[in-house]
């Protein structure tokens, strides 16, 4: 028979201590998927608004309840009807932006505006500005192309600025 010495037992006594009092480790949280980010707006105009939703129709519906007012249209499901509240809801349009998904408004900068696609105001002058325009989102800024300087070039497009800097120098 084995027997059981005093230190055995005491590094015995001093694992089963430790065991107990060390933390119980949680559970990983269940990740909870995003709600998707549109922007939602009158097509030709410079009316579109960061907004989330599940579908489309959802951000169209938040934006229109946002900008119009109240929860719906009084005269329910008449398609005829022309109030405010319905004429806003068919002519706007919701279009995806997965990049923004799980952000909040107020984190999306226009810099983000410009590089995802959508047209912003120019940070610097106020004029309204697209990246197909020439517009650039340099940092958190949106910079129309005439407000563009040399540094916002060393940004975006550095082999541009060299080739700016080497007309300069001609």
């Amino acid at each position: 028979m084995n027997s059981i010495s005093r230190r055995d037992l005491l590094i015995g006594t001093a694992a089963v201590a430790a065991t107990a009092a060390m933390p119980s480790i949680p559970a990983a949280p269940a990740v909870t998927p995003a709600i998707p980010a549109w922007v939602v707006g009158t097509p030709g105009e410079f009316d579109w608004s960061f907004q989330v939703g599940k579908t489309a129709e959802e951000a169209i519906r938040n934006y229109v309840c946002e900008t119009v007012g109240g929860d719906g249209c009084e005269d329910g499901d008449d398609p005829d009807c022309d109030c405010e509240w319905c004429y806003k809801i068919k002519s706007v349009e919701a279009e995806r932006k997965p990049m923004w998904d799980g952000k909040h408004e107020d984190e999306i900068t226009p810099g983000d505006w410009i590089r995802s696609g959508t047209g912003h105001t120019c940070s610097r002058c106020s004029y309204e500005t697209f990246a197909e325009e020439g517009g650039h989102g340099v940092g958190r800024e949106a910079v129309c192309a005439e407000c563009m300087t040399l540094a916002d070039w060393d940004i975006v497009d550095p082999e541009h600025a060299a080739e700016l800097r080497a007309q300069a120098a001609l």
